[in-house]
């Protein structure tokens, strides 16, 4: 029934080419985040997982739309062997350029909503969300491979456009959301 309903919605608010080899599916994996590129913070491993739609349109471009929980944040070296989890639900929209049949190169932007975010030590843990935007924007851009089983998988950078923290611009250090993201993409559902 989910699966139906979303489908419909995507069909009415995405132009589809005629041609358009569309599928859906799931998508995750593997991300070293990190905020900035100060000594403040180091990065961190952690994962992202959720659901796509793609349109291949052309031999040569094709659309990808996501919705994906991502687990980003930093370790913070301060002695005491802190980290930030920043918990966000993300939309990426990126425009896939092939090289060939199966190679491509992606670039887009994403917008990532917090759900949480926390700070965490060896026995102590605080709830920081109020103390982080709500909102974060991102450039993306990457370089992925079709697979033979109507997937994909690749690797992807974010850069943040917006201070998550809210530190002041003037001599300060401003952090920014950075990862790179492995992912693979497993279809669901194909369809022209």
């Amino acid at each position: 029934m989910f699966n139906k309903v979303l489908i419909h919605i995507l069909l009415i608010t995405l132009p589809i080419p005629s041609l358009a080899q569309v599928s859906w599916g799931a998508k995750g994996g593997a991300s070293v985040t990190t905020l900035g590129t100060s000594n403040i913070y180091q990065p961190r491993l952690a994962y992202h997982a959720g659901l796509y739609y793609a349109q291949h349109l052309e031999d040569q471009y094709g659309m990808q739309f996501e919705l994906i929980y991502s687990l980003q944040g930093a370790r913070v070296n301060n002695g005491a062997n802190g980290r930030l989890n920043y918990h966000y639900i993300t939309v990426p929209a990126v425009l896939k350029l092939y090289f060939k049949e199966t190679i491509y190169a992606e670039v887009g932007p994403q917008i990532a909503y917090l759900l949480k975010a926390t700070y965490k030590e060896t026995g102590f843990e605080e709830d920081r969300t109020s103390s982080v935007k709500k909102f974060d924007f991102l450039g993306l851009i990457g370089f992925g491979k079709d697979t033979d089983m109507g997937g994909s998988m690749g690797i992807r950078l974010g850069v943040g456009a917006t201070n998550p923290a809210g530190a002041s611009v003037g001599n300060t250090f401003v952090p920014r959301n950075l990862f790179m993201q492995f992912y693979v993409a497993l279809p669901i559902n194909e369809f022209e």
